[in-house]
């Protein structure tokens, strides 16, 4: 499920969760995406749906939906592509 929030300064930021591994793997990431893009895919992040996502990762603590090395890592998306469905 996707979390969309305007931040008190005003910034859409959208977070949603992907399943990035091979067929029969699990490996969750989180991509973050900010700003207009954000406001735009807010309704097309749901569940089920493909997705293209290009950016960098990022460690952003412990514990959470990715964990290597104890540090949860995310994607921090420069573009987001939905697959139409």
């Amino acid at each position: 499920m996707a979390e969309f929030r305007v931040t008190p300064a005003g910034n859409p930021v959208l977070r949603f969760v992907i399943e990035a591994g091979q067929v029969g793997e699990r490996f969750k990431l989180g991509v973050v995406m900010t700003g207009a893009e954000a406001e735009l895919a807010k309704g097309r992040a749901v569940s089920g749906r493909s997705v293209t996502v290009a950016g960098r990762l990022r460690a952003v603590g412990k514990g959470g939906v990715s964990v290597i090395g104890g540090r949860t890592l995310e994607i921090l998306a420069k573009s987001v592509e939905f697959a139409d469905s």
